[in-house]
């Protein structure tokens, strides 16, 4: 029986007392039924009904696994008998479970092919949250031009995807509940953020709905709160208004609720789950939303993601969630994206072995290992997104800084107070008493967008060789030739630079890169970048 790695909860009656029982552990890999195909994945989403499952309280449909999770994008390894799909499609989609693992068994109507502008971890953050959504507004909600729209929690995955999909949409009003003026302000702040934000803590979203319509109150109304918000949506309702509720965090049970005003509105007041759904409508849903709006995903419509984990790290994704520190999305990547031509491993260790430096990807530890004489001397598990290296440049060129490892470290201090600077002396073979200081420079800064892993050498004190290797961690860019560190010692008399490739057209363009790469640039190397 072939077998994977998958987390499961590790109790005798699997319900987790707490994160910690979230284990990595050696699973059989699902077998296909007919309509499924087999999907390596390469990201999971992390949602609330994950959290609930695992403490044994959420009540799952009968086909799913005991495996959490139910969103993902991966690589298609198995098409089976499927006439659409084939070995090596790129795709993301919906399951009833089994996304917190290597292998997914997925039906072949829950899943679409992932577009080329979005990256995995993009992706495996659009279908519980966008779906969701575009099915609370279109679906049930039937939203149309100039209707006025209450979206609550409006700063959770769901809230701020309703919040985009709403002025998509059409409507002319968006007002959306949050706990906090930072949470306000995030709403608000999107691309096509909420027109009216208004804090549940201070104020009362009916009676401000009501102030700023004229009385007349909303056309749709989102709801994941629940009984404690039944009466004052009933009240921020207009006239034929349609409530959506999607959740029940505040509790089940109402009490002491007013039908008249259903009655007199004529109000439809409807819950929804989507997880329970069949396949078919699940596999409809998303060709109605990709139709509507996928392609606007990523560009007018964001997608914030507050935190990327690896998967190694579920109990810390769990207790982020938990906690309800993200505003947007946390997504686990697994570490199983496949390499691609451009990685340029082989051909980095063929051309220096002179020095006995050898790199290597470790896709199970979900890092890259560099070797000196056999030894392990840096390991490479952190990650700086390409958000993070447009500011590291401009904090170059607007600090003047001639040390790259300072700006790093300034730019990582201020992400997220975890920066990562790592100094490693190498004696290269053959070189004397030459040595070489290697800077392995690693965090995590915000929107996973494309990610990088920057290594520079510097002789002594003086800048000298500059190498920016794009790694290919979730299939988030091309990982381009790189990791050569150190060619014969008569480099080393002389200031050499591998000029950087700016723009991610450039990045993408891997015969311009393999060109640039092959030239010996003799120039000065410059005081910024």
């Amino acid at each position: 029986m072939a077998t994977m790695k998958s987390v499961v909860i590790d109790t005798p009656n699997d319900v987790a007392n707490s994160s910690s029982d979230l284990k990595i552990q050696v699973t059989p890999q699902p077998a296909l039924s007919a309509t499924q195909v087999l999907v390596k994945v390469v990201a999971f989403g992390v949602n609330r009904m994950d959290l609930l499952q695992a403490k044994g309280m959420y009540p799952l449909p009968p086909q799913a696994p005991k495996t959490l999770g139910v969103e993902f994008s991966g690589v298609v390894v198995d098409a089976n008998q499927s006439a659409e799909w084939k070995i090596d499609d790129e795709v993301f989609g919906l399951a009833y479970g089994g996304a917190y693992a290597e292998y997914i068994a997925v039906d072949a109507h829950m899943i679409l092919r992932k577009p080329t502008h979005l990256t995995h971890v993009q992706c495996a953050a659009i279908c519980e949250n966008y779906l969701t959504a575009h099915q609370a507004l279109s679906t049930i909600g039937r939203i149309k031009a100039g209707d006025d729209v209450l979206i609550h929690a409006g700063a959770s995955g769901v809230g701020m995807a309703a919040i985009q999909l709403a002025r998509h949409y059409g409507a002319r009003r968006v007002f959306a509940t949050a706990g906090s003026d930072a949470k306000i302000d995030a709403v608000k702040g999107l691309p096509m953020g909420a027109t009216h934000g208004i804090n549940y803590r201070t104020q009362s979203f009916d009676k401000e709905v009501l102030a700023h319509t004229d009385n007349k109150g909303v056309d749709v109304i989102v709801d994941m709160v629940g009984q404690s918000y039944l009466n004052a949506n009933i009240n921020a309702a207009g006239k034929d208004a349609r409530i959506v509720l999607l959740g029940v965090m505040s509790g089940m049970v109402a009490s002491e609720v007013n039908v008249g005003p259903i009655i007199f509105k004529r109000l439809c007041i409807q819950g929804s789950t989507l997880r329970s759904r069949s396949a078919e409508y699940q596999g409809d849903l998303l060709n109605d939303f990709r139709k509507a709006a996928l392609d606007k995903v990523g560009k007018d419509l964001e997608l914030r993601i507050h935190s990327v984990f690896s998967w190694k790290q579920i109990a810390l994704a769990h207790d982020c969630m938990a906690a309800n520190e993200n505003t947007g999305k946390i997504v686990c990547n697994n570490g199983s994206s496949r390499w691609r031509r451009g990685d340029g491993l082989d051909a980095a260790n063929a051309a220096i072995p002179e020095c006995n430096i050898h790199c290597e990807y470790d896709q199970e530890e979900f890092v890259v290992r560099i070797k000196q004489n056999g030894r392990i001397v840096a390991t490479i598990a952190h990650t700086i997104t390409e958000e993070g290296e447009l500011y590291m440049r401009q904090h170059l060129l607007r600090q003047t800084v001639h040390s790259y490892s300072v700006a790093v470290g300034a730019v990582c201090g201020q992400g997220n107070g975890s920066g990562e600077v790592l100094s490693l002396q190498l004696q290269p073979d053959g070189i004397g008493d030459e040595k070489v200081k290697l800077h392995c420079i690693g965090n995590e800064i915000r929107t996973p967008d494309h990610n990088v892993v920057a290594l520079y050498c510097e002789r002594r004190t003086r800048l000298g060789l500059h190498l920016h290797t794009y790694l290919q961690t979730s299939q988030q860019c091309y990982v381009l030739p790189a990791f050569i560190l150190l060619v014969a010692a008569r480099i080393f008399t002389r200031v050499v630079w591998c000029k950087r490739l700016d723009g991610l057209a450039e990045r993408h363009d891997l015969m311009q890169y393999d060109k640039r790469l092959g030239m010996v640039v003799n120039e000065q190397a410059p005081n910024s970048f």
